[in-house]
């Protein structure tokens, strides 16, 4: 039951759940209707050229999200700076006129921010953005925080020897990033992109140039690019607009270069035949097959354009939806498949379609999905599909205009950024709610059809197979094979589609009602839990946080501890079968064409010591959701087709497993961790094998099969008056079980400590660590906090330390938990990507910095700075109900009283400097410690 998936729009950039593209920009139509302009954005351009905007905004509350866009990406580097556009970036944390380096960090962390989430940048092919989001009631911060901003435009230092130390960091960047599927990519953007400056100009460069290329380069690049008519600052959130627009003169006001150069446009050669691109890899698991198409960029600017967008968000919608269902097929010709077209560079626009197949069947996964983009050249599409897409796309449209008031401030930033960079329209909410009700009834399925010839046409076309390097003896699919497929395929003739639909209604006829039989009030947190005559217990939270949304979660003890040894493998597939075979008089196809105009989902799951569900719907299709649920209990289906269908597609998954570097150092860590219990060993061929689907339902009807051990939290805008008469009828309805059950412990312990195991695997020269502690621990809410707050401070005293001292690593996290489950007991652990060649230099160094904490305690701005971040965290959870939701399920589940939440006050006492230099001595003992290296096999 999955949300549905648009292709591209406007403002449907902020929705999480849609897959959506902005348009690039192209020669204007003069005849058209141009686009209005967002009135809720106030536009202005300085005297030097730059553009601002702003935003008033109150999600989330608090907050102000600022964004330096500039202009300038890779493609603008001349043959010596290959990735220093990428280097600069990373140099705008690293010392400014006003910020000496670290000194950004450490102001943004003394607010309670996290560099990362509130703190960051990223450099493309043709842009360069910088991030940085505070807090809105601290004017000296947010004074300081457009100072950080003028910076980044103008005034970075670029020192020498910070820029030494940076390009370390920029080389384990890119080391971190090699593998398999950048191998890969790297040949598939060299072709696509052939003959153009962009195939030169990768983002992230070209190491020898970033380790050598001089600094005074770099400089070049800086003052040539980061000019004002080419940069632009968005303000959004919670700042009047005049005191953002005062802040913005007064720091952006400063004169620019009288010496500029053009800011040039590259070209990418459209002109191609059809070719094929076979390329595999010894490390690759799983086939991929990629059929694309080089179209000229077009602009999103008007009426008609963004009409013509609507049309091609039905075209791709039906057409995935159709790969959708191929996927449930006995025997799938691929895992999974879809399509769309968008923006790959600014003068590139680029449709496609891609599966994921069984390495061996790479060439019958190419004709499925030739086969059914000509199938709708061919025959087109039905006015049931186009019906179905009209209602599904204007429910989420209508689902966005009704949560408008509560769109974030950071997907606001995002669609200022495509309006300056990419010259995408933006002419608000409002208005676009009113364009998709007048243009969604006059869309004819002729106009839907025609697109076929120009996504998909006969030829000129760039098709892709990439596999797993063949083993000796056996051969890999040709170019001449691939082709004449392609021309077998063109000139074949298809079959119709057929749209089987079935039934109108989830149920057949109304379940007699249950009925509420006791009450419990949690008045300070606002929440009611009420007990159904079933025995199921389900929790309202009412809230106001988002206009039209309700989340459910739910839980009920046991999960695959109560599942034998042997039986493990049809347990974890239990609920992907069931989903995969439907509901009641459903099929799984039958029951996403159904739900298509619904904004309900609803998904399973049998975890290791619960069981339950997790969904949302909108407040008025929450009936639905209740349905959903109530079907889940009382009608699953199980089919043989389904059940044949999961095991090929995991089959798939699985049987190249071993020649990742990745899975074989998870493999490790994993056993040592359990000391190899075969509860915990992953899935192989063997595992695959030992499904079996009368064995699966057996699982699913007793793990779903009582709802007396279940409890449902509902948290959102719930009118509770409708909602309890809709709860008896289909939550208090399922048939009561046989009493409550509780997870066991299954005796799973790590193996003896401490141990160390080496991995040789993968060609890539790069290495990846973790260091894992775990010993038993006696649980309480206040070790919990320390715990976690204690790995916390490890990790930002490891960034600084391990990263930014001496650049031996992209990133550096650590962890740590307090758990109950499956006994009680802690975990921290530490994990860090390298050079091989300083692995044990690193791990020293870790080490060092461990010893260092445990000597003589946290820095205390290290503590002060964990302090302030949870009371920012804790003023914006208490406004998401995914916090409560969250909230209110663990303190019901672990029998605790769910208004009983740690305050910021109550965090304060009980993180300090000396109690997280005894937790850090705690978790981080020598003795205790699993550690598991990846080494390429050139070291062995």
């Amino acid at each position: 039951m999955k949300r549905p998936i648009l292709h591209r729009a406007i403002f449907l950039l902020s929705l999480s759940a849609l897959i959506l593209f902005s348009a690039c920009t192209g020669t204007p139509h003069t005849t058209e209707t141009p686009l209005p302009f967002d009135p809720q954005v106030t536009k202005g351009e300085l005297e030097n050229g730059l553009t601002y905007f702003i935003r008033e905004n109150s999600e989330p509350e608090n907050r102000i999200s600022l964004r330096l866009y500039v202009d300038a990406g890779s493609v603008l580097e001349e043959d010596d700076q290959e990735g220093i556009a990428h280097l600069l970036e990373h140099m705008a944390f690293n010392g400014s006129e006003n910020f000496e380096t670290q000194e950004l960090e450490r102001f943004l962390e003394s607010l309670g921010m996290e560099f990362g989430p509130d703190l960051n940048a990223y450099t493309s092919f043709d842009e360069t953005v910088y991030q940085l989001d505070i807090p809105a009631d601290d004017e000296e911060a947010v004074e300081k925080a457009f100072l950080v901003l003028r910076d980044w435009a103008t005034g970075l230092t670029l020192e020498e020897e910070a820029i030494d130390d940076e390009r370390l960091v920029v080389q384990e960047e890119w080391r971190l990033r090699r593998g398999a599927q950048a191998r890969i990519r790297d040949e598939q953007i060299g072709a696509l992109l052939q003959g153009s400056r962009y195939a030169e100009r990768k983002p992230i460069g070209d190491m020898e140039d970033v380790l050598n290329t001089p600094a005074e380069r770099i400089r070049d690049f800086y003052r040539k690019w980061y000019r004002p008519e080419l940069m632009a600052v968005s303000v959004v959130g919670e700042i009047e607009t005049s005191r953002a627009e005062e802040l913005i003169r007064e720091h952006f006001s400063y004169p620019g270069p009288s010496d500029t150069a053009l800011r040039p446009r590259f070209e990418v050669p459209l002109e191609q035949e059809t070719e094929a691109l076979i390329l595999s890899d010894p490390e690759l698991t799983i086939g991929q097959v990629q059929i694309m198409t080089k179209l000229p960029p077009r602009q999103l600017t008007t009426r008609e354009e963004y009409r013509r967008d609507i049309v091609e968000i039905i075209y791709w919608n039906i057409l995935n939806s159709r790969l959708e269902e191929r996927t449930k097929e006995e025997d799938p010709p691929f895992m999974r498949a879809g399509g769309s077209s968008y923006p790959y560079v600014r003068s590139l626009e680029v449709s496609y379609l891609t599966g994921r197949t069984r390495p061996d069947k790479v060439l019958q996964g190419l004709e499925a999905l030739l086969t059914e983009a000509k199938r709708v050249a061919d025959h087109g599409f039905t006015k049931s599909e186009l019906d179905r897409e009209r209602s599904r796309i204007l429910k989420a449209v209508e689902n966005a205009y009704l949560e408008r008031e509560n769109r974030e401030s950071s997907s606001i930033a995002r669609e200022i950024g495509d309006y300056f960079l990419e010259g995408t329209g933006m002419p608000g909410i409002e208005y676009e709610w009113q364009l998709f009700q007048e243009v969604l009834p006059e869309i004819e399925l002729a106009e839907v059809e025609a697109l076929s010839s120009r996504f998909f046409p006969a030829e000129a076309r760039l098709i892709t197979l990439s596999l797993p390097a063949s083993e000796e003896g056996t051969e890999e699919p040709t170019e001449e094979a691939v082709l004449a497929l392609h021309a077998q395929v063109m000139n074949s003739e298809t079959e119709p589609y057929t749209d089987d639909q079935g039934a109108d209604r989830l149920l057949e006829s109304l379940p007699p009602a249950g009925s509420v039989v006791e009450q419990q009030s949690y008045e300070a947190i606002e929440t009611e839990l009420y007990t159904l005559s079933n025995g199921m217990r389900i929790a309202l939270k009412k809230t106001d946080y988002q206009e039209n949304r309700i989340l459910v979660s739910g839980h009920s003890p046991g999960g695959e501890s109560l599942v034998e040894t042997d039986a493990l493998p049809s347990s974890r597939t239990a609920v992907l079968i069931r989903e995969e075979s439907g509901l009641g008089s459903f099929s799984a196809n039958q029951l996403e064409k159904f739900l298509a105009d619904k904004d309900a989902s609803l998904e399973g799951y049998i975890g290791r010591s619960f069981e339950g569900f997790s969904g949302d719907a909108s407040s008025a299709d929450i009936e639905y959701l209740l349905q959903l649920i109530h079907l889940s209990f009382t009608a699953p289906r199980f089919d043989p087709e389904a059940f044949n269908s999961v095991q090929t597609r995991i089959s798939t998954s699985v049987a190249n497993r071993d020649r990742s570097p990745q899975t074989a150092f998870s493999d490790a860590l994993n056993r040592l961790r359990t000391n190899d219990n075969p509860r915990r060993r992953p899935f192989t061929l063997e595992t695959v094998e030992a499904m079996e689907l009368a064995l699966s339902e057996e699982i699913y009807r007793e793990r779903f099969g009582n709802p007396e051990d279940f409890t449902l939290v509902f948290v959102g805008n719930i009118d509770t008056e409708n909602f309890l008469p809709l709860a008896e009828r289909y939550l208090a309805s399922i048939p009561a079980g046989d009493g409550r059950e509780e997870a066991v412990d299954r005796g799973i312990r790590p193996a003896a400590t401490p141990v160390s195991e080496t991995v040789y695997k993968g060609i890539e020269e790069q290495a990846t660590v973790v260091l894992v502690h775990v010993q038993p621990a006696e649980w309480s809410d206040e070790e919990a906090v320390l715990t976690s707050a204690a790995a916390s401070i490890v990790e930002n005293v490891l960034g600084e330390e391990i990263r930014e001292e001496l650049g031996g690593t992209y990133s550096i996290s650590a962890w740590g938990g307090l758990y109950r489950r499956p006994y009680e007991y802690q975990e921290a652990g530490i994990y860090f990507g390298t050079d091989p060649g300083r692995v044990e230099e690193l791990i020293g160094a870790v080490d060092e910095v461990i010893e260092g904490l445990k000597q003589n305690g946290p820095e205390e701005r290290f503590v002060e700075n964990s302090i302030r971040a949870y009371n920012r965290s804790y003023e914006e959870q208490l406004e998401e109900n995914s916090f409560w939701l969250n909230q209110i399920e663990v303190a019901l589940r672990e029998g605790q009283d769910p208004e009983d939440l740690l305050t910021p006050a109550e965090y304060r006492e009980i993180v300090s400097a000396e109690a997280v230099q005894e937790k850090i001595a705690e978790l981080f003992r020598e003795e205790d410690r699993i550690t598991v290296s990846l080494m390429p096999e050139s070291a062995n």
